[in-house]
C-alpha cells in the first residue's frame, strides 16, 4: 500500500504484515474486469456489509424469536464499523467470513449442513486475518455446553484442545509465520502488536 502520498502522487510504497493478501488477492479478480475504481472497491464494501447484516437479521430469528433489528442496529449504529467501511480495509470482509462461520456452524451443530461448509469459513478467515484464530474456541466451547460442562468433559475437552493446539501452533509456525511478523512489527512500532491495554481501551468502539 501507500505509505507516503496519495493514490494520484504516490511517494513510497510500503507492506504491512498484520494482514494477508488474501482479500486483496479477490479483490483483484474484478479490478481486473473492471479496472481499478474506487467506486467499486466502495461497492463490494458495501455489499460485504450488507452480507453480515443479512446473516445478523438471520440469527434471532433461528429458533423462532422476532428481535431481529437489535443485532443489525448495533452493527450500523457502531463507530468501527463506519470507519471500516468507508476506508476500504480488509475488515468487512473479515467480519463477513466470521458471522459466516458462526453461522454455518451453528447449522452444522444442528445437522442442517456438512461440516465442510464452516470448514471452508474458517479457512478463509484465517487467511484473512491472523486474529480471527480465536474462531477455534467456538467448536470447543459448543462442546463444553451441550455435553454436560466441565466434570463431563474433561477428557474429550483436553484431547480437542491439544489437537487444535498442534494445529494453530503448527500452522502460525511453518505456514503464515506470525512469530516473525510480530517480532518484526514490534520493532517496527517499537511496542507490542498485542496489548490488552490496549484491547481495554477499543472495546467501547
Amino acid at each position: 500500500g501507500i505509505g507516503i502520498g496519495s493514490i494520484d502522487s504516490p511517494e513510497l510504497m510500503q507492506t504491512y504484515g498484520g494482514h494477508f493478501i488474501t482479500y486483496s488477492t479477490l479483490l483483484s479478480y474484478p479490478i481486473r474486469i473492471f479496472g481499478f475504481s474506487l467506486t467499486l472497491i466502495s461497492g463490494i464494501t458495501t455489499f460485504l456489509n450488507f452480507v453480515s447484516l443479512l446473516v445478523l437479521s438471520v440469527f434471532p430469528r433461528i429458533n423462532g424469536r422476532f428481535a431481529w433489528m437489535i443485532a443489525p442496529s448495533i452493527f450500523c449504529l457502531s463507530p468501527v464499523i463506519n470507519v471500516f467501511g468507508n476506508s476500504f480495509l480488509c475488515e468487512p470482509f473479515s467480519g463477513m467470513v466470521i458471522l459466516a462461520f458462526c453461522y454455518l456452524y451453528y447449522r452444522y451443530i444442528r445437522n442442517k449442513v456438512s461440516v465442510l461448509f464452516p470448514l471452508v469459513a474458517f479457512a478463509l478467515a484465517i487467511m484473512t486475518k491472523r486474529e480471527n484464530l480465536a474462531l477455534v474456541c467456538l467448536p470447543i466451547l459448543c462442546s463444553f455446553y451441550h455435553n454436560g460442562g466441565f466434570k463431563n468433559n474433561i477428557k474429550p475437552l483436553a484431547k480437542e484442545f491439544i489437537l487444535y493446539a498442534v494445529v494453530i501452533v503448527s500452522y502460525l509456525a511453518f505456514i503464515q509465520n506470525v512469530f516473525n511478523i510480530e517480532s518484526l512489527e514490534s520493532q517496527d512500532i517499537d511496542a507490542p502488536t498485542f496489548s490488552v491495554t490496549y484491547f481495554l481501551k477499543l472495546a467501547p468502539v
